[in-house]
């Protein structure tokens, strides 16, 4: 691992944060989303989650502190600059594969309703008539 992080303890959080992703271990995140624009405490839950279950991999029990939170998983990055991040990259991904298609499809039945219209339909500008 980079940055002086042990190899072995890497490798758990990876596989920790992996769950996080897939979605099994979402009973451990109680918070609601409604918080400090920082995200700290979101942040701070995320990161105790992935270090215990990272412990729990190494094989230790629940609540031992093999992996800290913030000195292994955190690595002392500040909530202010990962939690808008996160958000930005989120939205850009959402923009991309949801909203522009959507917007595509919109367009593209909009534009095929007005080419097979058998209605000539009188459009303005600036409240003065105009050719379609």
């Amino acid at each position: 691992m980079d940055y002086g992080l042990d190899p072995t303890i890497g490798k758990a959080i990876i596989q920790a944060a992996e769950e996080v992703a897939e979605g099994k271990l979402d009973d451990h995140f109680p918070l609601v989303i409604w918080q400090t624009s920082s995200g700290t405490q979101s942040n701070m839950n995320a990161n105790e989650v992935i270090a215990n279950r990272a412990s729990e991999i190494l094989g230790h029990k629940g609540g031992q502190k093999y992996v800290h939170p913030n000195d292994h998983v955190n690595r002392s990055q500040s909530s202010n600059d990962t939690f808008p991040t996160v958000m930005h990259i989120a939205t850009v991904v959402e923009i991309l594969s949801r909203f522009i298609p959507s917007l595509q499809q919109l367009h593209d039945s909009l534009h095929l309703k007005v080419l097979t219209s058998p209605f000539l339909r009188n459009y303005f500008t600036m409240l003065v008539k105009c050719l379609p």
